[in-house]
């Protein structure tokens, strides 16, 4: 998605150190997304809840509508408060946009690495799907390999992380750096170069850059 000719969804490129692991974790929405996406699906969802209600029979007319939030497992805060904040966040469950664990590391963007029930995002080429976050394919996987390293795998079994769905935090006695690199060209180590879709035009800029500061000269 664009903004003022920027991605604003993109991923930034960066270096942090994972230093926390969570299990079951609540998603606080963005406040962007709350209202440019979620307040849109909830209009639209209670206009069908109450075009369902309008079909129903007479004896059911009086069921209560439930709202987006309830459906959808939000909880909401600041209803009612004179500034007009309001924050929703998502509780832990099948249909958490976090899936079943999250890694976190100090960054000035609030990205983290996590999990997805949304599988088959894993399957296209191009997978800029998210809204800067990065989705890992086996989170599981990658959250066993930390814990294990660091010496707290048998603290992640007595806990039962995957038997409920209470949130569960574990912090990394010794973190571990991640970098965030955006390539669009490598060379492998036989020497051949490696292309690759360019999804936030950085190439694009990058050359509009060049050209004004080294335009060609007349005639050649």
């Amino acid at each position: 998605k664009k903004k003022r000719g920027e991605m604003i969804n993109a991923t930034p490129v960066f270096s942090a150190r994972v230093d926390t692991i969570v299990y079951n974790p609540y998603w606080t929405v963005p406040k962007r997304i709350y209202e440019e996406e979620l307040l849109v699906q909830a209009e639209k969802f209670e206009a069908e809840q109450l075009a369902l209600q309008a079909d129903r029979d007479a004896s059911e007319s009086g069921a209560p509508i439930p709202t987006y939030w309830e459906a959808r497992g939000y909880e909401v805060f600041g209803e009612g408060r004179a500034d007009g904040e309001v924050w929703v966040r998502r509780k832990p469950g099948p249909g958490n946009a976090l899936g079943k664990v999250k890694f976190l590391f100090e960054n000035r963007w609030f990205v983290f690495l996590h999990d997805t029930p949304q599988k088959s995002k894993f399957r296209p080429p191009r997978r800029a799907f998210s809204h800067g976050c990065i989705r890992v394919s086996e989170p599981l996987a990658l959250a066993e390999l930390l814990l294990r390293r660091d010496g707290l795998w048998e603290a992640v079994k007595e806990a039962r992380v995957m038997r409920h769905y209470r949130e569960k935090t574990f912090r990394l006695r010794t973190p571990v750096w991640l970098v965030v690199d955006y390539l669009t060209v490598r060379v492998d180590d036989d020497g051949r170069a490696h292309f690759y879709g360019d999804v936030y035009r950085k190439d694009r800029l990058a050359l509009g850059r060049l050209k004004t500061q080294h335009p060609v000269p007349v005639g050649q």
